[in-house]
C-alpha cells in the first residue's frame, strides 16, 4: 500500500504548480499533466480591436438589464472602469485583474437584483475608486 504524501512534499509540490512547473503534480490531479501540452490562450493581435473592455462589454450586453441605477448597473460600471485601466497598462494590473474577476463573476450571480447584490455592488464601487486612486498616485 502507498503511503500518501508527506506534508513538505504537498506543499512543495503546491508551490511548484503555482509558478508554472507541473513536473510534481499528479495525473488526475492537474489538466497540465494529463494532456500532452497545456492548454493553449493566444492573445489578440497588437492591432485587433480586441481588447479587454470589449470583451467586458460583449458579456455585460448579454446579461439581462436590471433597473435603473441598481446593483447590476453600479457593478458594470465598475466593470468598465476596471478594463479600461487594464487596456490602459494602469499600475497595479493584478488588482485591477482580480478585482474584474470578482466584479463579472458577481454581474453573473446577480439575476435577482437582491440586497445581497446592493451590498455587493458598494463593495466593488469602493474598490475600484480605491484601485483608481492607487494607480493615480503610483503614475504620478
Amino acid at each position: 500500500m502507498k503511503k500518501p504524501d508527506s506534508e513538505a512534499v504537498r506543499a512543495r509540490r503546491h508551490r511548484a504548480h503555482s509558478r508554472g512547473d507541473h513536473s510534481l503534480c499528479r495525473a488526475g490531479v492537474c489538466t497540465y499533466v494529463d494532456n500532452d501540452r497545456p492548454p493553449q490562450f493566444s492573445m489578440p493581435a497588437a492591432g485587433s480591436d480586441e481588447s479587454v473592455l470589449s470583451a467586458v462589454l460583449e458579456y455585460i450586453d448579454g446579461v439581462p438589464p436590471g433597473r435603473d441605477g441598481g446593483p447590476q448597473i453600479v457593478m458594470a460600471r465598475c466593470a468598465v472602469k476596471l478594463a479600461q485601466n487594464i487596456d490602459a497598462g494602469a499600475p497595479g494590473l493584478p488588482s485591477l485583474i482580480r478585482e474584474l474577476q470578482h466584479v463579472m463573476s458577481d454581474i453573473a450571480d446577480s439575476e435577482d437584483e437582491d440586497m445581497l447584490d446592493e451590498i455587493r455592488s458598494r463593495h466593488h464601487a469602493r474598490r475600484t475608486a480605491l484601485l483608481e486612486a492607487v494607480g493615480d498616485q503610483e503614475s504620478a
